[in-house]
């Protein structure tokens, strides 16, 4: 049977996952869904709810200590390793922070508000497929652990606003495909352990990949970028491609380690800025001077 989240200070579930989450709180969320409910007192209830879960999942750091005493658990009351199904559900302002989860599914849900999953740890598979995110979003410092194919998706996740992947780390293969990041997204110093798919990409803001590291490939094929893309300093290691993608800004390399050149066959360089050719990959000036 799926897994019920017990009443704010019930002791009689296990800290380890042997259920699975699939829905917030069931007398919460049954009133937030009420019929002619304000939107204020649905936007309150929502949130309680998600108090309620987070504080099972998440273990207080020093500037956390201040939450409700209502939604405070001990460590022993901690759900770990548990796994987490919201697919389609509403998050308004949610915030797990340095979580233990196993399987995680979040496809086709919307988060308002600001999201972040700062320093998570993913040992199982992780997907946020055509997934909608309103608001800034951080992935940083979070550990993505499934080797499974297709185990860590986010395709066709849409970032409406500045999104962090800062010092992530993918233990397995990562799906970006069919994805849009609209106001800038950032994967510096994120360590992708195998390959990361990147295809069919709108990146309507900048990209960062500085000080990155593709350590099994990488495929940025038929992808848009519409602002600035940064790949300095950046260790690009197996067969890395570009093939029929636009560039519409400035393109960096800065002091990027490549264990051979890029595809860049059939793409389309409208690059504004050529102080930043210094370091392009050799197939790249190549692929210009064709034009």
């Amino acid at each position: 049977m799926p897994y019920r989240m017990p009443k704010a200070g019930s002791r009689d579930e296990p800290a380890t996952g042997s259920g699975v989450i699939t829905e917030l709180p069931a007398r919460i969320e049954s009133s937030a869904t009420f019929t002619g409910r304000d939107p204020q007192q649905e936007l309150q209830v929502r949130r309680a709810a998600q108090r309620i879960l987070i504080a099972h999942l998440c273990t207080p750091f020093p500037d956390e200590m201040h939450v409700n005493a209502a939604t405070r658990v001990t460590p022993k009351d901690l759900w770990k390793n548990i796994d987490i199904d919201l697919s389609g559900a509403t998050l308004v302002d949610w915030y797990l922070r340095g979580a233990q989860v196993r399987h995680a599914n979040f496809d086709e849900a919307q988060f308002y508000g600001r999201a972040s999953f700062l320093y998570t740890r993913f040992s199982g598979q992780a997907t946020f497929e055509n997934a909608l995110f309103m608001n800034s979003s951080s992935f940083a410092s979070v550990q993505f652990e499934c080797k499974k194919t297709y185990g860590i998706s986010f395709y066709g996740t849409r970032f409406l606003h500045d999104a962090s992947f800062h010092e992530a780390t993918f233990s397995g293969a990562a799906y970006f495909n069919n994805s849009k990041a609209m106001d800038g997204i950032s994967f510096s110093r994120v360590k992708f352990l195998e390959p990361a798919f990147f295809s069919y990409v709108d990146f309507t803001g900048s990209g960062d990949f500085s000080r990155s590291s593709f350590l099994d490939g990488a495929r940025f094929d038929e992808s848009i970028f519409r602002g600035r893309v940064s790949f300095n300093e950046a260790a690009l290691r197996g067969e890395v491609s570009f093939r029929k993608s636009h560039f519409s800004e400035t393109i960096s390399f800065h002091e990027a380690t490549l264990d051979s050149d890029p595809a860049f066959d059939q793409c389309e360089i409208d690059v504004k800025d050529d102080q930043n050719r210094r370091g392009w990959p050799q197939s790249l000036i190549n692929h210009l001077a064709k034009e």
